[in-house]
């Protein structure tokens, strides 16, 4: 029986401002003779460079804020509550978590029919897309809002494969994994994976302090965080563009409604002198020093309004409930210290009274959010969060840790999921009582070290987009110049074709 020749395959990206995604594209476009189509997510201005571009060919593609129109009519409730029987998912759960319908009522308070109006609209958006080009491969970020989560679930219903770029969870954004989850590796052939001839970090791990030595090497050597929205220069540059820019998004985009020029330049100043008056509160009031001589559990805080709560642990946003209900639960010989997120600046901070809500729990201690979490890892007999890579940490300091959703791509049997509150006593328990092998946290390494692909999308790669297009992330709806597409798809051509090749071997594995 003859070959046949293998059709093309489809591939639809989703791109959004990171430009990340079209960057791949373009060097897949360049490796594999595919049929290529897009959805792009989006502002005005860099939209209209991507409406005319001819550096990439995709044979059809859509900007997904074009179909979600503010319209006067009834949602169609019937529709929805089909959607939701074909594809299983819950839509209020998804749109009461939405940070746009939550955090940003200062510009907008969204009606009940507006929010179903626009989940009808995205769901039909999603829907029309995929019946058109019946697509072979989704290639896209981690969902991180509504519609991309909507969009993420229609595809995983419908059985379109998935291939997604995400963290391993390690502190090492230099290192990611392509996957049909977020949240989990695809399956490892266990016989390959013993065969695998994995670093030199690995084979040396044999202690404790081995383990700590290889969680420092992976880290980054300069954190994205350490320079997304502190340059005062970019700042600068970016609210005088802002001045004299067209304010069309308010009128295109649902993300943008009721957000005139005064509101943001108002809300920014507030924002500034509140973030300023809580961080003096924090320096002030929260511990600087590890704050009790008795054994301790740490808690370790997740990012306020990010999607690892929004999303991916949608019953836990309530962080204080969360504290209350561990507090109540511990051993009376042991207490709980609390450290706030160090990136939560970037959120305001909490509102002072919240502060003061927690720190009123009896033993309970606040820990200043700089303090260095390697050495509170080190003093504390178990470690507690929601999710988060703190999760997998703690076994390289050899704490065992309970987490209440999935966290990290492979189970670690140090690691404690809570499925039912009732049972966290108990497992808090459980988990004081395990010891960390290190076998366990060398597999686990080993698994990431044989999938990872070496693609810099949180450090230098992410920082010349931000610089190059929205000054320093300052201001996303800025127009997108030819030569400078050019010089970031030039000056990062390896890092593109890293994640290409590996993408192609994903899409040739699976065909």
């Amino acid at each position: 029986m003859k070959n046949e020749k293998m059709s093309k395959p489809k591939l639809l990206f989703w791109i959004d401002s990171s430009i990340i995604y079209f960057g791949i594209a373009k060097s897949i476009q360049d490796k594999l003779d595919a049929e290529l189509f897009s959805i792009f997510e989006l502002t005005d201005q860099p939209k209209s460079f991507f409406e005319t571009q001819s550096i990439l060919k995709f044979k059809e593609q859509w900007f997904y804020h074009d179909h979600i129109k503010k319209i006067k009519s009834e949602p169609d409730l019937n529709y929805l509550s089909e959607m939701e029987k074909k594809y299983e998912i819950n839509l209020w759960r998804i749109a009461i978590n939405e940070r746009i319908f939550n955090d940003f009522k200062q510009f907008y308070r969204f009606s009940q029919d507006e929010i179903l109006l626009i989940l009808e609209q995205t769901c039909k958006f999603c829907e029309q897309i995929l019946d058109k080009i019946n697509p072979d491969f989704i290639i896209m970020p981690v969902p991180h809002q509504l519609h991309m989560y909507i969009f993420y679930q229609i595809c995983k219903s419908r059985k379109i494969k998935l291939l997604i770029l995400h963290p391993t969870h390690l502190g090492a954004d230099k290192s990611l994994i392509i996957s049909e989850n977020w949240d989990k590796l695809d399956p490892i052939d266990q016989k390959k994976l013993e065969k695998f001839n994995s670093s030199n970090i690995i084979k040396q791990t044999t202690t404790s302090e081995d383990l700590k030595k290889s969680l420092s090497n992976i880290k980054l050597r300069e954190k994205y965080s350490n320079y997304f929205l502190k340059s005062k220069k970019h700042y600068l540059k970016a609210a005088i563009k802002f001045l004299f820019s067209e304010n069309s998004n308010q009128r295109t985009h649902y993300t943008y409604w009721g957000r005139t020029k005064i509101k943001v330049i108002l809300s920014t100043i507030l924002f500034r002198f509140r973030t300023k008056y809580r961080q003096y509160y924090i320096n002030k009031n929260f511990k600087k020093t590890i704050p009790t001589k008795k054994p301790f559990i740490l808690f370790t805080a997740n990012q306020d309004m990010e999607r690892i709560l929004l999303i991916f642990a949608p019953y836990y946003t309530n962080q204080i409930e969360v504290i209350r209900h561990i507090a109540k639960s511990i051993p009376v010989d042991y207490c709980l210290v609390v450290k706030e997120h160090p990136l939560n600046d970037l959120r305001g901070w909490k509102n002072i009274s919240k502060y003061n809500e927690i720190s009123e729990i009896p033993n309970v201690h606040l820990l200043h959010p700089n303090f260095p979490i390697n050495e509170i890892m080190e003093k504390c007999s178990l470690l507690i969060t929601i999710r988060g890579s703190t999760a997998i940490e703690a076994a390289f300091y050899g704490k065992p840790c309970i987490t209440f959703e999935k966290t990290g791509q492979i189970e670690i049997p140090s690691r404690f999921q809570i499925h039912d509150i009732h049972e966290l006593p108990s497992i808090i328990r459980k988990a004081l009582s395990t010891q960390v092998n290190i076998n366990d946290v060398k597999k686990y390494l080993k698994s990431i070290e044989k999938l990872a692909i070496d693609f810099d999308k949180n450090g230098e790669l992410s920082k010349a987009i931000d610089d190059n297009f929205y000054s320093g992330g300052f201001l996303r709806s800025q127009e997108i110049k030819e030569e400078k597409m050019l010089y970031i798809l030039n000056n990062f051509s390896q890092e593109f074709d890293n994640a290409a090749s590996a993408f192609i071997k994903k899409i040739n594995e699976l065909r």
